[in-house]
């Protein structure tokens, strides 16, 4: 026996409100994903800008003994 309209319809809320929650769940998934990427990525800006400021540290090391080596 064929569906009634109203049960065809019932159905179809019932598919939306499946995949509605389906995207909602997608959605979470991929911002905490951007957060874990965020914050990845600020450890490494900050790992990045040690290193550079040690070398920075260095190189004017290297220039002091340069110039008390040649005067």
């Amino acid at each position: 026996m064929p569906k009634s309209v109203a049960d065809l319809n019932k159905d179809i809320s019932t598919k939306t409100l499946e995949m509605e929650e389906g995207v909602s769940k997608f959605n979470s998934a991929v911002m905490q994903l951007q957060a874990e990427n965020q914050e990845k990525a600020m450890q490494i800006q900050s790992g990045v800008a040690e290193i550079r400021s040690g070398v920075d540290e260095e190189i004017k090391n290297i220039n002091l003994y340069t110039k008390e080596f040649y005067g």
